[in-house]
């Protein structure tokens, strides 16, 4: 996809398929890592500590910084990835990347958890008797900068959950050698694979794993705090054009108890059309739909009285009415309910 945050990513993987002085750029760059742990006290606090690092485990982050730029560069000069703007709702294909304006208002809860990052330099260093620390770690950082721009700083995310590492085949450790100094082992109470979920270059950040980039920022619990916000203007929104919602707090409440579906609501909110929708266009819908799908009650409902229904037994369909998920092919004439869509 072309995009003016196609560049940026371009400039990102430069770091490996350019060349600085007959080497690999990563090769002229300083390498350092972040742990990044809730605090103990509060959830909506973190806790920063950098790892001191041997020149062999520098090189095994080296490295993996390297092998990961090198692949993802391989596909995207292919043409086999494209980037589009993150959308809560969306679910990226494995070639999708999403792309996330840190200099909007509404990622102000991300920028603020990274800020802490700049100056890694006077951070903590990691002690290998903070057992609590470690119990609590929630992801971390790998700090790739250029030693010939110091000031184009690259941040490398990876969530960190021991019980998903232990499953993986391929893993490599870092444990106190001397000197609080921490070295390359094949097995120890910190580990790490060769994956990452996010990159940030400025305000660009590049979402590669969207359900560890959701753990990593805690996300959904975001989520929780705006969706109010989102329910009163969606009803706002169909009070104006006098369509009533039965059991419109019993959707709200089960919405509440699904992630998704509050994903879903803050996605809807924001949408332009919503201020556009009447009455005709909502019943052209209803009026396509299978009755075995919606259900009686719902159909008969809006046609009677243009009134929507929360229907229990069928809890996505007023969810999915208002998200404009059920669409229909120009082409074939084919209807479809259609999850993580991509506007054109």
């Amino acid at each position: 996809m072309n995009a003016p945050y196609s560049s940026a990513f371009q400039d990102l993987l430069s770091l490996d398929l350019g060349k600085l002085d007959k080497k690999k750029a990563i090769d002229g760059c300083d390498i350092h890592v972040c742990l990044v742990a809730t605090a103990q006290q509060d959830e909506d606090m973190l806790e920063f500590r950098r790892l001191e690092l041997s020149k062999e485990l520098t090189a095994r982050f080296r490295e993996k910084v390297g092998a990961f730029l090198t692949n993802y560069g391989k596909t995207w000069l292919s043409g086999g990835s494209a980037i589009y703007p993150y959308q809560g709702d969306s679910k990226p294909e494995e070639h999708e990347i999403e792309y996330v304006d840190l200099a909007l208002a509404q990622y102000t809860f991300i920028k603020q958890q990274i800020l802490p990052l700049e100056p890694y330099q006077q951070m903590l260093s990691f002690q290998p008797d903070e057992k609590t620390f470690v119990k609590n770690l929630r992801f971390y950082v790998i700090i790739v900068q250029p030693v010939n721009k110091p000031q184009e700083t690259f941040y490398f995310y990876r969530a960190y959950n021991l019980r998903q590492l232990l499953r993986q085949s391929r893993f490599f450790g870092a444990m106190l050698r001397a000197e609080n100094e921490y070295d390359l082992i094949n097995d120890s109470a910190l580990l790490f694979d060769d994956n990452i979920d996010c990159i940030n270059h400025g305000d660009d950040l590049f979402v590669l794993k969207k359900d560890n980039f959701h753990q990593i920022f805690r996300f959904f619990e975001e989520l929780e705090k705006s969706v109010n916000v989102a329910i009163t203007h969606i009803q706002t929104q169909l009070t104006q054009i006098r369509v009533a919602v039965d059991g419109y707090d019993n959707f709200v409440n089960d919405c509440k108890k699904n992630r998704l579906k509050m994903a879903m609501l803050n996605t809807i909110a924001k949408k332009p059309y919503l201020k556009d929708l009447t009455p005709a266009k909502i019943q052209r819908v209803v009026d396509r739909l299978d009755k075995n799908v919606i259900g009686e009650e719902f159909r008969a409902a809006f046609t009677k009285e243009q009134k929507l229904v929360y229907d229990a037994k069928h809890p996505w369909v007023l969810l999915k009415l208002l998200g404009d998920s059920y669409l229909w092919s120009e082409m074939t004439s084919v209807g479809y309910d259609v999850s993580g869509k991509r506007e054109l």
